[in-house]
């Protein structure tokens, strides 16, 4: 959870985190599809169940929902009492990923959190993956087309990558909203991040160029340029 932690800390200003809750955020969500939600966006590819409470018929009911699944849920009368975090073990790796116009306090043009459990080989995940993004299109949560292909495939392997880049391009196509930052720009992010993520991951394999490690580092934890 170290990750999710060190990702909420650029989210929004200290103000504001004083008196904005998570269930809050992922309302904003619920009622704004368009709105880039990086609270909703890593709480989806974690797995994460939200606890919803409601009455119905004198009689106090429970629901366990996924993020993208409450979404679709009618929410008059009900209410959020808490999230439920599955257990992961430390053969997954977790990464979220921004491109906005600064580095804190701002929305993102997208954001994508990847998770993944790493297959003892060290060469491919084992089961499906997690690939969330937000700012790409409002209805496009989960890069499906892109998990699925991942199954059993051999990640290290320079074919295989370009196969997934594909399959990646064609799914993750920006809707046009003037609003947002350019079309293709965002599209391209879809491919660009999860490369960023597969060098997270697979960079000591030795499937990784010396000169390409460096792509997989977060800028914001290195040391700035100086004067």
């Amino acid at each position: 959870l170290q990750v999710l932690l060190d990702n909420l800390v650029y989210v929004a200003s200290p103000a504001l985190k004083d008196v904005a809750t998570w269930a809050g955020n992922i309302m904003i969500k619920y009622q704004y599809r368009e709105f880039e939600s990086d609270m909703f966006t890593m709480l989806e590819a974690l797995g994460v169940h939200v606890k919803i409470v409601y009455r119905e018929n004198g009689i106090i009911k429970i629901e366990l929902l996924t993020p993208a699944a409450l979404l679709a849920t009618d929410m008059k009368r009900k209410i959020i009492q808490s999230i439920i975090f599955p257990i992961l073990s430390n053969s997954h790796s977790f990464q979220y990923y921004k491109v906005s116009p600064r580095t804190a306090f701002s929305h993102s043009h997208v954001g994508a959190a990847f998770l993944a459990k790493i297959d003892p080989t060290g060469k491919k995940f084992q089961g499906k993956p997690s690939f969330v993004f937000c700012g790409i299109d409002k209805d496009f949560v989960h890069a499906k087309d892109a998990e699925d292909f991942c199954k059993d495939k051999n990640l290290t392997d320079a074919e295989i990558i370009k196969q997934l880049f594909s399959v990646i391009d064609n799914e993750a196509r920006a809707e046009n909203n003037p609003k947002q930052a350019g079309q293709d720009f965002r599209s391209g992010l879809g491919s660009a991040l999860l490369y960023k993520f597969l060098l997270h991951i697979f960079g000591d394999s030795g499937a990784v160029a010396a000169n390409k490690k460096s792509g997989s580092y977060d800028l914001k934890q290195q040391r700035p340029v100086q004067r």
